[in-house]
């Protein structure tokens, strides 16, 4: 088992190696007085909060009546008034998949408009929404990954401006690649799985159900959250509904706990699953990774491994400390979209 390598006050600095990545992190407890002459990166002077935006926003290509500003629609959710829709990203950094050329990375790249609403995001749809959007962006992972040129399929989002986002709607992606990243192979070829683990200390334990469990554990990036269900296998597409449900209920709580917890932060949220030449038993699982307000992931460039002054623990105490209950200032007065339901529903 990990040490609670914090807990004491002789080991103030220390190197852990992740069992589900192979990272190595470098966690310190930081000194106070320390003098600082560089302004604020507080996320407040950067954007709004979602849920302080505009409903529609005329300037916004995901908003509803722009959607001719989109590529060609792929798949949408419920028809004329659709709650989700699919297309090509306009502005991929990929070559086509069948390009013939072996030297190009070459892949296929989807966006999802993953709601109506300019002022709504993960943390604000409904237990109903969420689910049937999760279903909606399995579809398109299994789409992708049955093309013949298909090696891997990458599924994200990029939620504000420090995590890579362009536009503020909110919008999750869905990439397949004709070529299997190198640094992903630390997953892949594991034969220990590190996710089936049965018990995880409670102090790392944000939020668990029947079937699926998040929480804290060694991570590059601060405050990092691993979503995984607790039955292994290697792709979402697998997935029972039952299991997809408890997915979609798992990742509520936490970026709900989260936006209350940090405020609405800029975040990364991705789901990774085996490729195709996987033959090895491999667990899909999720990150949620919040950008807070001092970001040490550039230690890599000085260090060679990544810094972090937040535990896991810490972590998900954190957000375990907030409720996922909205106030009624931040969920929608518009019971007829996407308000909230029980989470017990």
């Amino acid at each position: 088992e990990d040490p609670d390598f914090l807990t004491s006050a002789e080991k103030e600095s220390v190197v852990v190696q992740s069992k589900i990545t192979g990272d190595y992190v470098l966690y310190f407890t930081p000194k106070s007085g320390k003098p600082r002459d560089y302004p604020s990166m507080v996320r407040r002077a950067r954007r709004p909060r979602v849920h302080e935006r505009v409903a529609l926003d005329p300037n916004c290509p995901f908003c509803p009546g722009n959607e001719d500003k989109c590529s060609l629609e792929i798949a949408r959710l419920n028809g004329a008034q659709w709650s989700a829709r699919c297309f090509l990203n306009r502005f991929p950094i990929l070559h086509d998949l069948d390009d013939p050329n072996p030297n190009r990375a070459r892949g296929k790249m989807e966006v999802i408009v993953s709601g109506r609403k300019h002022n709504e995001c993960l943390a604000q749809y409904s237990s109903r929404h969420l689910f049937a959007l999760i279903k909606f962006w399995r579809d398109r992972y299994e789409t992708l990954f049955l093309l013949d040129q298909t090696e891997h399929v990458t599924m994200f989002v990029n939620h504000g401006q420090r995590a890579g986002g362009s536009l503020q709607h909110a919008h999750l992606q869905t990439v397949a690649l004709g070529f299997v990243p190198p640094r992903l192979h630390n997953f892949f070829l594991s034969c220990d799985c590190a996710l089936c683990t049965p018990t995880i200390p409670p102090q790392k334990i944000v939020y668990e159900n029947e079937c699926c469990r998040a929480f804290a554990d060694v991570a590059p990036y601060s405050g990092t959250i691993f979503i995984t269900p607790k039955r292994c296998q290697p792709r979402i597409s697998m997935a029972s509904e039952v299991e997809l449900r408890a997915f979609a209920k798992t990742l509520k709580n936490v970026v709900r706990s989260s936006y209350s917890c940090y405020d609405d932060p800029d975040f990364n949220l991705s789901i990774f699953n085996a490729p195709k030449s996987c033959s090895s038993s491999f667990h899909w699982f999720a990150t949620y990774v919040p950008h807070l307000s001092e970001d040490c992931s550039c230690a890599m460039v000085q260090y060679g491994l990544a810094c972090s002054a937040m535990s896991p623990e810490r972590a998900a105490s954190a957000l375990r400390d907030h409720t996922v209950a909205f106030s009624s200032s931040i969920s929608s007065s518009d019971s007829s979209s996407s308000s909230d339901e029980a989470d017990n529903e």
